[in-house]
C-alpha cells in the first residue's frame, strides 16, 4: 500500500499476513440435455457447506477463527459429437467465501474452455457395419 493510506490506516487493521484455510463437503445437482441429433447441454450447481481457519497476523497480534460458510461451484457446457469429430464449449466458476467479526472476503474464479478433435480409428465394435 502507498505510505500515506499505510500511515491513516488503524493498525488494528494492519494485516501483514493472512493464512486460510477451507474444508468443504459439496453436494448438488446436474441436468443433462440432448436438445438435437449429436449435440448435448450440461449444467450443474453444487452448494458446499465448508469449514474454514484463517489466522490474522497483525501488527498486534495473531488471531485465529473457525467459521462455517457456504461455497458454489456452477458448470456449464454445450457438446457436438458425430463419433468422427466433436467440439464444444464449458464454464466453470468456483466462489469461496470467509467471514469473521474482523474480516471478510470472497474468492470467485472461473475457466472457460473451446475445443475440438478427430477420433482417430474408432474400435471394431463401435464402428457401423455395413
Amino acid at each position: 500500500m502507498p505510505q500515506n493510506i499505510l500511515e491513516a490506516l488503524d493498525p488494528s487493521l494492519r494485516i501483514e499476513k493472512l493464512s486460510y484455510s477451507n474444508c468443504s463437503i459439496h453436494t448438488g445437482y446436474a441436468y443433462n440435455w440432448v436438445f438435437a441429433r449429436n449435440w448435448l447441454a450440461a449444467a450443474s450447481f453444487s452448494p458446499a457447506v465448508a469449514l474454514k481457519s484463517a489466522r490474522l497476523h497483525t501488527t498486534n497480534d495473531g488471531n485465529k477463527h473457525l467459521d462455517l460458510n457456504i461455497d458454489f461451484i456452477i458448470r456449464a457446457g454445450v457438446v457436438y459429437n458425430n463419433s468422427r469429430i466433436f467440439a464444444g464449449g464449458d464454464f466453470m466458476m468456483n466462489t469461496y467465501e470467509y467471514s469473521s467479526d474482523q474480516i471478510a472476503f470472497t474468492n470467485r474464479f472461473g475457466s472457460a474452455r473451446v475445443y475440438a478433435g478427430i477420433n482417430f480409428g474408432l474400435k471394431k465394435k463401435y464402428k457401423s457395419r455395413n
